[in-house]
């Protein structure tokens, strides 16, 4: 009975089923792939929480505006919603200076300020009306506007900063605008001593910040 007992239990033994091995699914991943893995996805969900959109310097503009001038959107002059403009280059204030200071009592500055006010991107501007034109730089008197008008453009072909062309009978009928930096270069090339360093300094400073280019280039 005893020998039958361990011959069942034996049997038992050998054909009782054989443990198996479960497996996942799909590709096996290492433990170090894993932890790459979740340090990769840590990472992102961080950067993603701290990323802030930048605003343009447009933006930052308008925002310290309305901060310190508040509703003044609707006081401000604005070309993209205005009719009438011209494109001027930045350094035309500086440029005006230097021609007041190569003019005397002349200032001829007045004059170029108002041709910049007609120009278009081609650069030409029709003399249309050489009344017109004098008494919107202030020469009023009827005896003498026109002239004085005209001893101004005179002085500005001088420097270098127009050049005019005849309509008919009219000496001034069109007037071409001179890329003004050249010319402030070929100025300070040609007459050192009349366009002083304080401007100059003032003038290349100017140039760098708003990114121009200085095409003559100036042995000093």
């Amino acid at each position: 009975m005893a020998e039958r007992v361990a011959i069942r239990i034996g049997a038992r033994q050998a054909v009782g089923p054989v443990p198996v091995r479960a497996h996942r699914a799909g590709p096996r991943v290492s433990t170090q792939r894993k932890e790459t893995l979740a340090v990769a996805t840590i990472t992102t969900l961080k950067t993603t929480r701290k990323k802030k959109i930048k605003k343009t310097p447009e933006e930052r503009r308008r925002v310290l505006r309305n901060k310190l001038f508040p509703g003044s959107s609707t006081r401000v002059w604005s070309r993209t919603d205005e009719d009438g403009f011209s494109t001027i280059p930045r350094t035309l204030p500086l440029i005006g200076t230097l021609i007041r200071l190569l003019t005397d009592d002349l200032d001829a500055s007045r004059a170029y300020f108002d041709l910049w006010g007609r120009v278009y991107d081609e650069g030409l501007v029709d003399v249309t009306d050489e009344e017109e034109f004098a008494a919107s730089c202030g020469y009023a008197t009827p005896s003498r506007n026109v002239r004085t008008w005209r001893e101004r453009i005179e002085a500005l072909v001088k420097l270098g900063f127009v050049e005019v062309q005849p309509k008919g009978t009219r000496k001034f009928g069109y007037i071409l605008l001179v890329h003004p930096l050249d010319v402030a270069e070929k100025l300070r090339q040609t007459r050192k001593q009349d366009v002083p360093d304080w401007w100059w300094s003032l003038f290349q400073k100017r140039v760098s910040e708003i990114g121009a280019t200085l095409r003559v280039g100036v042995d000093e």
